[in-house]
């Protein structure tokens, strides 16, 4: 039984739309990564360097809200970022009546000491943080409880593998050359860490959460999790299993159709994935649906462009449910994050959705991957 009281039809298979996340050549580095300790140990190395931070903000489309400049002004203060939902206070309230105005938000500090899932560790050495990346709107993305520690080490094994493969440590793995001997640091070039404010806060952000994964697990934790087989599927199982409803629609095709939806979708709608896919979100569509809003947000899934709305959707069983979801542009797909807020649901909440966000166009969007040479894998 979903949420909503709307009964679930059942999923034919565990993750639908698995090859969004995962390509073949990660699946093969894996395998690679499992069975050679010296390019366990360079990629490891590569890791802890920090030299692909820089890359990082070309990652995360820059996506524009489809809001008035007023409202964006607003969104942009912590106490109002129910506003980016192109909602007024007096709006969010449940369908029957009770007030779901968030809780008054708290202040996190970033970049905690390291840990790991063992034992308490020294914290290693990190690069420098300017005050650009100093946020305390948002919490620590280990402090979150979204993400377990072996979540967070697959994604970031899988946003950063395509960047290593065309890194020159590679290259020096590929010669047989000993690796470099460096310190963490960030260059100061176009793109770097000192002048990333003209990249967009989702890129800031994806520098962040990449560079508190990096500087929380030390080399040995990042060793024994690359020696095993099965990070991949981790990786896409994070996004099949996330408490928020996900939707991939592909903006290149006509209608937008949507070509993946996770189980907390399912719960939501009460549709199963086998009737989603090949379907475009005008079906949560009600007779009480805000046509407007309908209208911002199937011209956002279509383009693809970044939006937020708050609209009145119905689920399977025809029962209607507040459903705040938020666009954003990867590639040539529209990643759909959808999330019914209850009473007294929190601002983290909110959050915690901009960073799924971000993390789905890190690993939705991969950069083009070398060739490399075939490993057996169980694709």
């Amino acid at each position: 039984m979903g949420v909503n009281g709307s009964k679930v039809q059942p999923t034919a298979t565990r993750v639908v739309g698995k090859s969004l996340f995962i390509s073949r050549e990660l699946v093969d580095g894996e395998f690679q990564l499992a069975s050679n300790e010296a390019m366990r140990q360079s990629y490891a190395a590569y890791i802890k360097s920090g030299v692909w931070i820089d890359q990082i903000l070309l990652l995360v489309p820059n996506g524009t809200i489809v809001a008035v400049a007023h409202e964006v002004r607003l969104a942009q203060e912590n106490s109002n970022a129910l506003m980016e939902y192109k909602h007024v206070n007096g709006c969010f309230r449940s369908l029957d009546g009770q007030d779901l105005l968030p809780e008054k938000r708290r202040s996190f500090n970033l970049f905690k000491s390291p840990r790991s899932s063992g034992s308490e560790k020294k914290a290693p050495d990190t690069p420098p943080r300017s005050r650009a990346y100093s946020s305390d709107c948002y919490a620590d993305i280990h402090e979150s409880g979204h993400y377990t520690p072996a979540q967070l080490i697959a994604i970031m094994f899988g946003v950063l593998y395509p960047l290593y493969m065309a890194s020159t440590e590679y290259r020096r793995f590929q010669e047989g050359l000993p690796l470099i001997e460096c310190e963490p640091s960030i260059s100061a070039g176009p793109g770097s860490f000192r002048d990333a404010k003209q990249y967009s806060a989702q890129a800031r952000r994806a520098q962040e959460m990449m560079l508190s994964c990096a500087a929380t697990y030390d080399e040995t934790d990042l060793l024994e999790a690359l020696s095993l087989v099965g990070w991949t599927d981790v990786l896409a199982e994070t996004f099949a299993d996330s408490s928020f409803g996900i939707t991939v629609s592909d903006a290149n095709k006509e209608g937008a159709p949507t070509v993946y939806a996770n189980h907390a979708f399912e719960s939501l709608t009460g549709y199963s994935v086998d009737t989603v896919l090949g379907r475009n979100l005008d079906m949560l569509n009600g007779p009480n649906t805000e046509s407007g809003m309908a209208r911002v947000l199937r011209e956002a899934v279509r383009q693809p462009a970044a939006a937020k709305v708050a609209l009145s959707h119905r689920n399977f069983a025809g029962k209607k449910f507040l459903n705040l979801v938020s666009v954003r542009p990867s590639g040539g797909y529209s990643i759909v994050v959808h999330y019914p807020p209850t009473k007294g649901f929190k601002q983290e909440d909110l959050k915690a959705v901009d960073d799924l966000q971000v993390l789905l166009s890190l690993v939705v969007r991969a950069p083009a991957l070398n060739k490399i040479k075939r490993a057996p894998s169980a694709w």
